[in-house]
């Protein structure tokens, strides 16, 4: 999710599912609990760097639209995934 550059006053997350937003962004699970945990914990300002508030209420319907569903972009992504070995030698 970023923040949505056509409010004003650059308070509201907009949903950003496939990342090709511009602007600094935040990565939470794709469900309503993640959300309400980071709302609890107030991490998206922090990881926005903002000190005012954030509208969240376009994320959680994002969220309660999909139903926790995750792009399939991603998930072929996760399953093609295998992390490069790095061998490191003492001589």
């Amino acid at each position: 999710m970023v923040i949505d550059h056509d409010d004003p006053h650059g308070r509201r997350l907009v949903a950003d599912p496939h990342r090709r937003l511009p602007g600094r962004g935040a990565w939470i699970s794709p469900t309503l609990s993640a959300l309400e945990l980071a709302e609890r914990k107030r991490a998206f300002k922090r990881a926005l760097r903002t000190s005012a508030p954030v509208d969240t209420g376009q994320v959680r319907q994002y969220l309660e639209a999909h139903s926790g569903q995750v792009p399939s972009a991603d998930n072929a992504a996760l399953d093609s995934y295998e992390p490069e070995l790095q061998r490191k030698t003492e001589h």
